[in-house]
């Protein structure tokens, strides 16, 4: 994911307060002349290229599901679509650099006798520290016009990305999920920060789903 140096702000805030869930970081990239129509039909794809198409049909259920929880419809598999939504996830490692001070401290003798202690100077050593992330990135495409030979326009890009050491996907995906989704076919202008509480009612939702 070319963008996972967004991952910045993630640093220490994965979890807010005494609330459990996620914290989630969303930028969303669009070429949308009208907003996305209401009650538009969707379908959705997996990359073809995927490594786990298994999980990946979970999360193309789940991504239907949370459509039609805000007002879409899905098309058939055969059928005329508004939209077409495709999407991928991976993790990444990333290490974080500290300096951490070291002060050196002197006692002073003169003649025999304790002339005074103090601090006499600061040396700073790196403190490494290795977080893991895992992004989803969503691209929204307008189909061509029937008899139209150009191919489908991507018209927006969502991507969302979380610090998670080590949980498993299964449950992350359903926040990253929520957070992409928040921003369907919206330009936020500046990455957006949101606390995805596990409570959420989408998220309760889709604990239902394998």
């Amino acid at each position: 994911m070319k963008k996972v140096y967004l991952i910045l702000a993630i640093v220490s805030i994965g979890f807010t307060g005494c609330s459990t869930g996620y914290r989630v970081y969303v930028n969303g990239f669009s070429e949308i002349e009208q907003p996305v129509k209401e009650n538009a039909a969707f379908t959705v794809a997996a990359d073809v290229n995927s490594r786990n198409p298994i999980m990946d049909s979970r999360i193309k259920n789940r991504i239907e599901e949370l459509l039609k929880y805000n007002g879409y419809s899905i098309a058939d598999a055969n059928g005329r679509f508004d939209y077409k939504l495709t999407f991928r996830t991976g993790r990444q490692d990333y290490q974080t650099v500290e300096y951490e001070p070291f002060y050196h401290s002197y006692v002073g003798f003169y003649g025999g006798h304790h002339s005074g202690y103090g601090f006499g100077y600061t040396s700073y050593y790196p403190s490494y520290q290795l977080y893991e992330a895992q992004w989803l990135e969503m691209k929204l495409l307008a189909p061509a016009a029937p008899g139209d030979s150009k191919a489908e326009k991507v018209i927006w890009v969502g991507e969302a990305i979380t610090e998670t050491n080590g949980q498993d996907q299964r449950i992350v995906i359903d926040y990253l999920l929520v957070g992409c989704l928040e921003y369907l076919g919206q330009e936020t202008g500046k990455q957006k920060s949101l606390f995805i509480k596990e409570d959420d009612p989408r998220i309760t939702m889709l604990e239902t789903y394998n």
